[in-house]
């Protein structure tokens, strides 16, 4: 492998992913002793966007997760170019989803890998982003991908 990633930031890739909550409630706060006992409606729906950018800035067009059963293209009215999504029972990513996000986004808008150019993504370790299928799905298209422990991404 002759890539060196001091030398190909454009290859290093960051994907995270966020939880919005429709029916957010900011807490009340009279003082430094009160402490809000919830910020979210036990009813709320949540959206996931999966953002991804490299070490040069270059962002990919958002993904985003909405809950329901059957996607449609109203509920990316207004989303930014290029910004595509899916559904799920829960709003939430999960294996399936990750991986088709990576096959079917990712792939198309970050640079080509190659054995001699292979690309490195880091990304939180949460179990709906570990799976052997994933891992062999990366190692065919020279994609390497570099786990962070789970709930710790946003560190970066």
């Amino acid at each position: 492998m002759t890539t060196t990633w001091k030398n190909s930031p454009e290859r290093i890739y960051n994907i995270d992913e966020k939880g919005l909550m429709e029916n957010h409630k900011p807490p009340n706060v009279a003082s430094n002793k009160s402490v809000p006992v919830a910020v979210t409606l036990l009813s709320s729906n949540t959206t996931t966007v999966i953002g991804c950018g490299n070490a040069i800035g270059h962002a990919i067009p958002p993904y985003l997760i909405f809950k329901g059963m059957r996607m449609r293209d109203e509920l990316l009215e207004g989303c930014l170019p290029g910004a595509n999504g899916t559904v799920s029972d829960s709003g939430w990513s999960n294996s399936e989803i990750f991986q088709k996000y990576l096959a079917e986004h990712f792939v198309k808008y970050s640079v080509q890998s190659t054995a001699e150019k292979p690309v490195l993504i880091l990304y939180d370790g949460h179990k709906s982003h570990v799976s052997i299928v994933l891992s062999e799905w990366a190692r065919e298209r020279h994609i390497i991908l570099f786990v962070l422990l789970a709930h710790t991404s946003h560190v970066l």
